[in-house]
């Protein structure tokens, strides 16, 4: 469409009989000829700037949900790491009252044997 309203528009020279003088009509489609190249122009950096913006906001969207993925990723290592740690805690929690039944089983024993004695 560019290149047919830019031909449309170098016409101009020919349409005017050979006189030199410009019809009226020919004046007419040329200064036509000229506005639709110039629209198409604007049209078409219009679409080339929608594009750019497209692809702008496409890569922000791309980098921000990589982003969150990695916010989440560094969130479920932390977890992990929090939960091996209380796992840690209470399997220590566990020793340390399995150590206290026993002695307190003994001391029981002990106490049973005085009295049994």
């Amino acid at each position: 469409l560019m290149q047919e309203l830019e031909e449309a528009r170098n016409l101009q020279p020919a349409a005017d009989g050979g006189d030199g003088a410009i019809s009226p009509q020919a004046a007419a489609i040329a200064l036509a000829a000229s506005e639709a190249v110039q629209h198409a122009r604007a049209l078409q950096e219009l679409e080339e700037r929608h594009v750019e913006e497209v692809q702008r906001k496409e890569t922000q969207i791309a980098r921000g949900a990589e982003q969150r993925a990695r916010d989440l990723e560094n969130k479920d290592r932390l977890m992990e790491e929090r939960i091996a740690e209380m796992a840690e805690e209470c399997a220590v929690k566990e020793a340390e009252l399995a150590e206290q039944l026993t002695q307190k089983d003994a001391q029981v024993a002990a106490v049973a044997a005085t009295l049994n004695g």
